[in-house]
């Protein structure tokens, strides 16, 4: 396994560089978040396709950040493998979620559990066939019915709204925050600054302040949902389509008081 060292705000020419100088012809799977949940930089995946495909590596996509946050096309993307989970920016359940798999790939996938979809069906019930071409070997016997369609109904939520509205509204929220907390002396935008490699996610670092105390002050004095990061050490916000400019004001002002 080798681990590959990325920026904050990386630039995608430089993804590229550093995935191409790692893999080899042993190499088998790429693995990589689609949007990295420290700083919101938001990975080059097509161009990072083209380099696999050429080379027949499989990758796989974390796209815990992604669902209803940016525009999913899984024919663009081209993944073999897409991973999203119901909760984050789709708003829906906690421990439900959705596998992505290329069709073509289903029959070298071999479920770790099996329930009655892993065999065929059979005259003779003591003659088991394994149904390796269809998704549903990976059905369980009990699943949770109302997690699935909370899924489902956020999802008609989000779809209702328009995901290329809520993306074009949190990049515009993150430029804001991004540009307007840059200004304030001792504060460093960790995040990408350029709308291509951005999302909603904007992180940030204040000098001579402990990230975990300042996530702690922002929701004790302010009210104000942040989270600590530690590659690298930072505070990160997350801008849905629902905030507001006048609670990146809040956020920013609350920042001021910490410097202060």
């Amino acid at each position: 396994v080798k681990v590959l060292d990325m920026a904050p705000d990386e630039q995608p020419g430089a993804i590229l560089v550093k995935i191409e100088a790692a893999v080899s012809d042993r190499t088998r799977l790429v693995f990589l978040s689609h949007i990295e949940y420290s700083s919101g930089l938001r990975m080059p995946v097509k161009e990072i396709r083209r380099l696999t495909k050429d080379r027949s590596i499989f990758i796989l996509l974390d796209g815990a950040q992604t669902a209803g946050h940016i525009t999913l096309d899984m024919k663009d993307i081209d993944a073999d493998f897409y991973s999203i989970p119901a909760q984050k920016w789709l708003l829906g359940s906690e421990g439900v979620g959705a596998l992505y798999v290329r069709n073509d790939l289903i029959p070298q996938l071999e479920p770790m559990q099996v329930a009655g979809r892993a065999s065929l069906t059979s005259a003779d019930p003591y003659q088991f066939q394994p149904n390796i071409s269809s998704i549903d070997k990976f059905l369980l016997t009990s699943t949770s019915a109302p997690l699935r369609a909370g899924m489902l109904e956020a999802i008609r939520f989000i779809q209702g709204i328009g995901v290329e509205e809520i993306e074009s509204r949190n990049l515009d929220l993150a430029t804001y925050a991004k540009q307007t907390l840059g200004e304030i002396p001792g504060v460093a935008v960790l995040s990408p600054l350029d709308r291509e490699s951005s999302t909603g996610l904007v992180s940030f670092a204040i000098d001579g302040v402990d990230t975990k105390e300042a996530v702690a002050h922002l929701w004790e004095r302010h009210r104000i949902v942040a989270r600590w990061v530690g590659f690298p050490p930072g505070i990160r916000i997350a801008l849905h389509f629902f905030n507001t400019e006048e609670e990146v004001d809040r956020v920013v002002e609350a920042v001021q008081g910490l410097r202060q």
